[in-house]
């Protein structure tokens, strides 16, 4: 009996934690447009590989929670606010919502890493902009 009772309890929080979740909105679309913009034709392969298999980590610090940011998600988080990109919204509004994260890729290229490179020079540089 009281390994049902453990049970359904357990189910029932899981439950609750699904209905509960919050969907990750426009923020995987992010990543999508930084690979369009940076990862196009004329990329080097290598570092199209390199960077594809980073994923999230090219913001996020690999192993946190994902409100950790390295270096240039910092940077990035100073232009690019979730809360300008609500449920649907990148998925209602792809031209506009891509050309808002462009122009915060843009603006962030222009900020430096800890290494003293600016991130877009890292990334010209075929690196990753974190130099973290």
């Amino acid at each position: 009996m009281k390994r049902l009772t453990a049970l359904s309890f357990l189910f029932a929080a899981i439950a609750v934690s699904s209905i509960l979740a919050q969907p990750a909105h426009a923020l995987g679309e992010f990543g999508k447009v930084w690979t369009k913009h940076y990862l196009g034709k004329d990329a080097d392969p290598d570092f199209t590989k390199a960077m594809k298999k980073e994923g999230c980590n090219l913001c996020h610090m690999k192993g946190e929670k994902k409100d950790k940011r390295n270096e240039y998600g910092q940077a990035l988080d100073k232009f690019l606010d979730k809360k300008d990109f609500p449920k649907d919204y990148y998925k209602n509004n792809e031209e506009e919502a891509t050309k808002k994260i462009v122009e915060a890729l843009k603006k962030a290229e222009a900020e430096e890493s800890k290494s003293g490179q600016k991130f877009g020079d890292r990334i010209k540089a075929n690196e990753k902009p974190a130099s973290e």
